[in-house]
């Protein structure tokens, strides 16, 4: 699991390298970091200061902020509006006041998914685009569906051997994720 972590946080450094050499020296690179699911902004932080300065796929500013479910999961939606409406929020409080600016997004797990869904967002395209944006985006483990999440409580407790697992899985995401739509964005 360590390797593999790793080996992606090689990769953003080699993508991070590459920017740089993009940017020149009249470009704005900033990093938007969104965090996981049961985190807040502090994992941002983590990440930065478990590899130093200069260490980590980050350049520039560094925005870190808190989803809003980051003290009650349960009202999450999973990478869904609410989150993708977030983000977008704090990208354009990052990067409305200029153009031909180089966004990093760098997600972790429910973040990561978050930045995948927000980069098909329509309104984000039309936001990058008019401000001749460049984007590049770090997606660390994307989270890819609540059925992942349920299945691992369902083993980690034991409950198959009760119910089946169909069953845990519906029963998971309307009590423990009310807001999330399978059928959502």
């Amino acid at each position: 699991m360590l390797k593999k972590w790793m080996a992606s946080i090689a990769v953003g450094l080699s993508l991070i390298a590459s920017v740089r050499e993009l940017a020149g020296t009249d470009r704005v690179v900033s990093t938007v970091f969104a965090h996981g699911l049961g985190g807040n902004e502090r994992q941002g932080f983590y990440y930065t200061h478990a590899y130093g300065q200069g260490n980590f796929p980050i350049e520039g500013a560094y925005r870190v902020f808190n989803f809003p479910d980051y003290q009650d999961i349960r009202i999450s939606c999973l990478g869904q509006e609410a989150d993708i409406a977030t983000l977008y929020k704090n990208v354009e409080l990052e990067f409305d006041a200029g153009t031909d600016h180089i966004i990093i997004g760098f997600g972790v797990s429910r973040g990561a998914s978050t930045w995948l869904n927000l980069l098909g967002d329509q309104r984000f395209h039309n936001f990058v685009a008019q401000r001749k944006h460049k984007v590049l985006l770090v997606a660390e483990s994307p989270f890819d569906h609540v059925q992942v999440i349920a299945t691992g409580i369902a083993k980690k407790f034991l409950l198959g051997y009760i119910l089946p697992y169909s069953t845990l899985n519906e029963l998971t995401k309307k009590w423990a994720y009310p807001n999330y739509d399978p059928h959502g964005a």
